[in-house]
């Protein structure tokens, strides 16, 4: 797994520009949809096990941040076309839960191979719509 090379990311910023203007959730929900599947095409399942975790850990980062930019672009109150709504349509939050989905089983496997003790990827606010977490324990003090 790579994670979304620059022309990619050009191409999806692009589009964006075209997206944002018109307001229209469902051009949104189009483009995250396009996203959905680059992600999954970037996912080879026979091979995760054998990837370098930090590697996947940074692509499903880097692909959230992608799906992250561009809710969070679409929604950006610094235009002048803002949007008319506030949140997210059921659209869009079901569109992201696929994100997620996608990305659910590479951060498991980085997950494991790092020793966290738990993970998570999880749809928030237009400001921050995606939200990826490892954590570990912490050892006990010793006094």
């Amino acid at each position: 797994m790579y994670g979304p090379g620059v022309m990619l990311r050009h191409r999806i910023a692009d589009r964006l520009r075209e997206v944002t203007p018109t307001g229209d959730e469902k051009l949104l929900e189009a483009l995250l949809t396009d996203i959905v599947n680059e992600i999954e095409s970037d996912i080879d399942h026979q091979k995760l096990q054998a990837e370098d975790p930090r590697g996947l850990l940074a692509a499903v980062e880097a692909w959230a941040s992608v799906a992250s930019d561009v809710v969070a672009g679409f929604h950006s109150s610094d235009r002048p076309e803002a949007p008319k709504s506030v949140g997210l349509s059921p659209a869009v939050a079901n569109t992201l839960r696929q994100i997620t989905d996608q990305l659910r089983t590479p951060l498991g496997h980085a997950a494991k191979e790092l020793d966290a003790m738990g993970y998570a990827i999880s749809v928030g606010t237009p400001a921050a719509p995606l939200a990826v977490t490892l954590t570990w324990p912490v050892p006990p003090r010793v006094p």
